[in-house]
């Protein structure tokens, strides 16, 4: 499919599926971990391995995946695709703790080819005006398979349904997988502007990665997805926890996070291409901290189901459009290494997810404490978004950008 500008959206739309299918890998299990553990005769503990694996192996491996990728772009995508469909292949044959292991495995070592290729993809196969749009629609096609895994969690909660469950995620990786392979055999339109300079063929991962960590941008958008994405993954990590006390069960609290999750991934389509037509993204991202904070806030004084509403579905709207902001800033920064600074972003979201959802942990007997604090880090991220500056809208090709092939 390619529009009369020259964009082939099918590509984008199936590397978007793709994306989805990635953490209906990593999350298929974690909503019935106790009736998965009963079904597979191990412990919870173990199941909670399956989805643990995911963040331990992409912190390990997206620096030099994102190398590889601004090397072989095309090629790159396809290993990641192949290695996603052959994790469903795996746990589609058979119905037993090791085989759920070993595609976990493999599906960890897939997620960071995959996602570390957004920007590749959307500067290979749109045009510049196309590519905010096209980073949104993977952005939430990402948001989408997170949906979908708590959706079928939630459909099908029995341990007799455990199998049918890990089927159907299976089912997606191995057809979308498949169809991006497909989708990726004819080269792209675009293409890098210096095939030969350095962080394209030949240089080192290293090399690359200094690269791109010396341009003062990058680190400061690392730093601000470092802080959101964290925020982010204490809230929905959390959540529960934190308002148990205030009489918010397990039931009420999932819908809060599927309403913050559903209104974020509308706003992740919507926002983010109009943002980028306005080059307000440093207004956007400094907005999207100061209504995070007054949500945490609002949860700190009066925390219950009527206000979580209230907080958690503004915060929905304004952190999930920031991620893909982030990407398609990031995009343009030097796109002769677009893959790694998607590599430096992703694995600055997953590290802060960890380190403050850890921080989080050791607070939980004291909610007000964690929203409050949780509502400070948010806003130290309004500095750094104030300093990004306005930003030219993406009208046409850019020096060192790319160009048709």
């Amino acid at each position: 499919m390619v529009t009369s500008a020259g964009s082939r959206w099918a590509v984008v739309l199936g590397y978007g599926a793709l994306c989805g299918a990635t953490q209906l890998l990593w999350l298929a299990l974690a909503p019935v971990t106790t009736a998965a553990a009963a079904h597979y005769r191990v412990s919870d503990a173990a199941v909670g391995w399956l989805a643990q694996v995911f963040p331990l192996v992409y912190v390990g491996l997206a620096l030099p995946v994102g190398a590889v990728l601004d090397r072989w772009p095309r090629g790159g995508l396809a290993v990641g695709a192949l290695l996603t469909a052959l994790a469903g292949a795996i746990r589609l044959a058979g119905d037993g703790y090791p085989v759920v292991l070993a595609s976990a495995v493999v599906g960890a070592v897939a997620q960071p080819v995959v996602l570390n290729a957004v920007n590749q993809v959307v500067g290979g196969y749109l045009v510049a005006r196309h590519r905010p749009a096209g980073i949104a629609l993977c952005s939430a096609g990402t948001f989408l398979g997170m949906i979908v895994a708590l959706g079928l969690g939630a459909a099908l909660p029995a341990p007799a349904q455990v199998h049918t469950l890990a089927a159907l995620g299976a089912a997606v990786a191995l057809l979308s997988g498949a169809g991006t392979v497909l989708l990726v055999a004819r080269p792209a339109p675009f293409r890098p502007a210096s095939p030969g300079a350095p962080g394209t063929a030949g240089a080192s991962w290293g090399s690359s990665l200094r690269e791109t960590w010396a341009q003062p941008r990058i680190r400061l958008l690392s730093a601000i997805v470092f802080v959101g994405f964290g925020v982010f993954i204490a809230l929905t990590t959390w959540l529960q926890v934190l308002l148990a006390p205030a009489g918010v069960d397990g039931g009420g609290s999932g819908l809060l996070l599927l309403t913050m999750i559903l209104v974020g991934i509308a706003g992740a389509v919507a926002l983010p291409p109009l943002v980028a037509r306005k080059g307000r993204q440093s207004g956007t991202l400094q907005a999207a901290g100061t209504v995070t904070a007054a949500g945490c806030v609002l949860l700190a004084v009066h925390p219950g189901l009527a206000t979580g509403f209230l907080a958690l579905a503004p915060i929905g709207a304004a952190l999930l459009p920031a991620l893909p902001i982030v990407l398609e800033l990031t995009e343009r920064v030097d796109r002769r290494f677009a893959a790694t600074a998607a590599a430096l972003i992703w694995t600055a979201g997953n590290a802060g997810g960890l380190l403050i959802a850890l921080a989080a942990q050791f607070l939980l007997d004291r909610p007000r404490v964690v929203f409050l604090v949780l509502a400070a880090v948010i806003l130290g991220a309004v500095p750094l978004a104030r300093r990004i500056g306005r930003v030219p809208s993406p009208v046409a090709e850019v020096p060192g950008g790319y160009h048709p092939a």
